[in-house]
């Protein structure tokens, strides 16, 4: 498989502050997608991601708090200006992590979510809990992760309303069709 080394320990880390607060959790985005490509299709994408985008289930806020602290503890991450990213520090240095936190207790009615303290930043998470209850668990070396199924990703990219913007590429693989989202900016793959 192959994944960046430096996304490899940013998984690790998420794995583990997850498990440690009792958070379920699974990759969203471009990484994703690229496991996806690579496993299931064979093509390598041209560059790697990054970023790395999760998604974390929670019941409240004071859940997706406790997370966000324990990465910060490891000192291997610090916050930035956007709520939902952290950044890398150390061995992680200029990468980041995006977590989007969803669930009930945090939604509106309208699948949106407004940050705390002041609510200033508000971000829908529509569809995020249907991605979640289709992920797929994949294995990566040592570790397995749960990550948003190839349904899922282009749904969170519909819910987004970035699909047309989106170049829909069909991979046939096993008799079975595909359908990969991927961003206008990483269009580029090679056959493996």
């Amino acid at each position: 498989m192959s994944i960046d080394a430096d996304n490899l320990r940013i998984l690790h880390h998420v794995e583990h502050a997850c498990s440690q607060t009792g958070v379920e959790w699974m990759l969203v985005g471009a990484l994703a997608r690229d496991i996806h490509l690579i496993e299931i299709a064979g093509i390598v994408p041209s560059r790697a991601t990054n970023d790395v985008d999760i998604a974390v289930a929670v019941e409240s806020w004071e859940s997706f708090t406790a997370l966000k602290e324990l990465l910060i503890s490891s000192r291997k991450f610090v916050t930035s200006n956007n709520a939902q990213r952290l950044l890398g520090v150390d061995d992680l240095d200029g990468r980041q992590l995006n977590i989007v936190p969803f669930g009930e207790g945090i939604r509106d009615a309208n699948g949106l979510i407004c940050w705390p303290p002041d609510a200033a930043v508000v971000m829908s998470v529509a569809g995020f809990e249907e991605a979640f209850r289709s992920s797929v668990e994949h294995q990566i070396g040592e570790q397995r992760i749960r990550l948003a199924s190839v349904p899922g990703l282009a749904a969170l990219k519909r819910h987004c309303g970035v699909v047309g913007e989106a170049i829909i590429q069909l991979v046939h693989y096993g008799g079975c069709a595909y359908s990969f989202v991927m961003s206008s900016s990483n269009t580029a793959a090679t056959r493996k």
